[in-house]
C-alpha cells in the first residue's frame, strides 16, 4: 500500500516527520471531496447521500495521488442540516442552505442537539468513516471533517441575519451556540470511537466577514471547546482551516489548541511562520483556482517550489496543501501535476535548484 512514487506510507511518514526523524518527503494533502466524485462518474448528489460513493471516490483518489490524509466531511452545513436546516443538492455542485432552520421564528424554541445516529446525514458520514478506516486506516490517517460551531450557527440562522443578531441580540446567539455545541460533542464522541482524527473548517469566521474582536467573542471559545473534546476523545490535535484573510487572528487560532493551521492563499505564509511557526504546524497555501485550476504545469511547480523553500524549515513542520478546497471543475491531470510537484520539491534532502 505504498504509493509507487514513495518510499513510506502516509502514516509512517507523518509519525516520523513530527518526531523529526528521517522521511522520504514532506507530507502533502489535497482538499477534494465533492469535486472528485466526477472522476468515477458519480454525481455530486450521490456523493452527498451514499456512503458507497464516498468510500469508492476516496479510495480511488488515494490510490491515484497517494496524499497524506483522507477526510470524510459533513460539509459546511451537515450539522445544521441534522439540526433542522433544509439543504438543496445539485447533481454537479456543492450543497447549499435552502431554508435556515432558525430563520423561522416558530423554530426558535424547537432547536435541539442532533443525534449522530439518527439525524440528517450524520449516520451516513459515520458509516463512510468506519468503512474507510477498515480499508485504508492502517496506511493513511482518516479524519472526520466538521464545520466550526460559528459556521454551523450561520447555516442555521442565515449569514445576513446572524451578522445583524451579533449587534442587536448577542445573548440569543450565545444561547443557540450552547445547543449547537451539544451536537458537536455527540458527533465527535461517535467519530472518535472509530479511531480517527479531526479537521475543522470555519469559513464564516474569516476576517472578511467578522473582526478579530468578534472572533475572540463568538468563535474562539467554542472552537476551543471543540478542540478540547477532540483531543480528549481521540488523543490527537485536529487541524483548523478558515477561509480568506486570517493574518490578524493567527495567534488566536493557534491558542484554540489545534495542531495544524491550514491557511488560505490570502495569507502571507512567511509572516505566519514568523508569528506562530514556533508553536504550530502550517499547511497551505497553493492557490486552488488561479494556480492549480487555471495555471500551467510550470505555474504549479513554481508555486509549490516557492512555498517549500519558505516553509520547509518551519519549526513545527509544514504540509504542502492547496489554500482551500479545489473547485468543482478541477481535472485529474491538474491534481497529478500538483502531486508531482509536491513529491519533486518536497523530497528530502530539499534541493531548490531543481528545474
Amino acid at each position: 500500500m505504498i504509493h509507487q512514487k514513495d518510499k513510506m506510507t502516509p502514516k509512517e511518514r507523518l509519525q516520523a516527520y513530527f518526531k523529526k526523524e528521517e522521511v522520504d518527503r514532506l507530507p502533502f494533502t489535497i482538499s477534494l471531496g465533492e469535486p472528485s466524485a466526477k472522476f468515477l462518474g458519480i454525481s455530486s448528489f450521490d456523493y452527498h447521500h451514499k456512503a458507497d460513493s464516498i468510500v469508492e471516490t476516496e479510495v480511488f483518489c488515494f490510490n491515484r495521488f497517494g496524499q497524506d490524509g483522507i477526510s470524510v466531511r459533513t460539509g459546511l452545513h451537515g450539522i445544521a442540516e441534522a439540526m433542522g436546516s433544509k439543504l438543496s443538492f445539485a447533481e454537479k455542485g456543492l450543497a447549499a442552505v435552502e431554508i435556515p432552520f432558525l430563520s423561522l421564528e416558530e423554530n426558535f424554541q424547537k432547536l435541539r442537539p442532533a443525534d449522530p445516529h439518527k439525524d440528517g446525514r450524520l449516520p451516513m458520514f459515520l458509516e463512510a468513516i468506519e468503512r474507510l478506516q477498515e480499508k485504508l486506516g492502517d496506511v493513511v490517517p482518516i479524519s472526520a471533517g466538521l464545520p466550526g460551531p460559528f459556521t454551523t450557527l450561520s447555516s442555521l440562522r442565515g449569514p445576513e441575519i446572524l451578522m445583524r443578531d451579533l449587534h442587536t441580540q448577542p445573548e440569543v446567539a450565545f444561547k443557540w451556540m450552547d445547543i449547537i455545541m451539544e451536537s458537536f460533542y455527540a458527533y465527535i464522541d461517535e467519530a472518535a470511537k472509530l479511531g480517527v482524527g479531526f479537521n475543522i473548517s470555519e469559513p464564516v469566521a474569516s476576517q472578511s466577514l467578522i473582526s478579530p474582536r468578534m472572533f475572540r467573542t463568538y468563535v474562539k471559545p467554542y472552537l476551543k471547546k471543540c478542540v478540547d473534546r477532540m483531543i480528549e476523545k481521540s488523543g490527537r490535535k485536529p487541524s483548523l482551516h478558515i477561509c480568506g484573510q486570517t493574518q490578524k487572528i493567527l495567534r488566536d487560532m493557534t491558542e484554540t489548541g489545534v495542531g495544524t493551521l491550514s491557511l488560505d492563499n490570502a495569507v502571507d505564509m512567511e509572516k505566519a511562520k514568523i508569528e506562530v511557526g514556533n508553536d504550530i504546524c502550517l499547511s497551505g497555501n497553493v492557490k486552488p483556482v488561479e494556480t492549480i485550476l487555471h495555471g500551467t504545469k510550470e505555474d504549479i511547480f513554481n508555486e509549490v517550489k516557492d512555498l517549500v523553500k519558505k516553509l520547509h524549515d518551519n519549526p513545527k513542520g509544514y504540509v504542502i496543501a492547496p489554500g482551500c478546497q479545489l473547485p468543482m471543475t478541477i481535472t485529474l491531470e491538474k491534481i497529478d501535476m500538483y502531486a508531482e510537484a509536491a513529491r519533486k520539491f518536497g523530497k528530502f534532502p530539499i534541493e531548490f535548484d531543481l528545474d
